[in-house]
């Protein structure tokens, strides 16, 4: 038997289809908990609407990927993933990265939406390697402040101020 070629009770990418069952419900399942949040629970007692376009949109992305999840497991047409382990430091980045994601929305409350989503992608861009800080402060200033601009002036958005509100 090479290498190419599955084992007895595993699919193509080396593990058994049964994990691939699992995960497609767990899609499945967490779709349902989004879809139970946003439309079936109360409205919010301060009569201001939220929009459901996000939640929507991650809910059929969700169920598209279970199914099609579902499809290549059952034809066997998922690709055999041959890649060398992750070194310590690749482990490390994704850590770091995961940390300024978790920060980013608990700054926000305290700081509010520009300074925090400014910090939050001047951190990224650092963490991934970027080193032209002309470019950074750049991106970040103008990104946040077209967020901004985008959801508080045209779509009315309220978003969290901070100490600036």
């Amino acid at each position: 038997m090479t290498n190419s070629e599955p084992i007895a009770g595993e699919n193509s990418a080396g593990r058994s289809p049964r994990f691939n069952y699992v995960m497609a419900a767990v899609m499945a399942l967490l779709s349902a908990v989004i879809a139970h949040g946003t439309f079936l629970s109360g409205r919010s007692q301060t009569g201001v609407s939220m929009p459901l376009v996000f939640p929507s949109a991650l809910i059929g992305l969700l169920l598209v990927l279970a199914v099609l999840l579902v499809f290549q497991t059952r034809t066997g047409r998922i690709p055999r993933i041959e890649v060398e382990p992750i070194e310590l430091r690749g482990h490390l980045k994704a850590a770091l990265l995961l940390s300024i994601a978790i920060a980013y929305p608990l700054l926000m409350q305290v700081v509010g939406f520009p300074l925090s989503t400014t910090l939050a992608l001047t951190a990224f861009s650092l963490a991934l390697g970027e080193r032209r800080y002309w470019l950074i402060g750049l991106y970040a200033i103008g990104f946040s402040a077209a967020l901004y601009a985008i959801f508080m002036m045209a779509l009315r958005v309220p978003l969290p101020l901070g100490f600036f509100g």
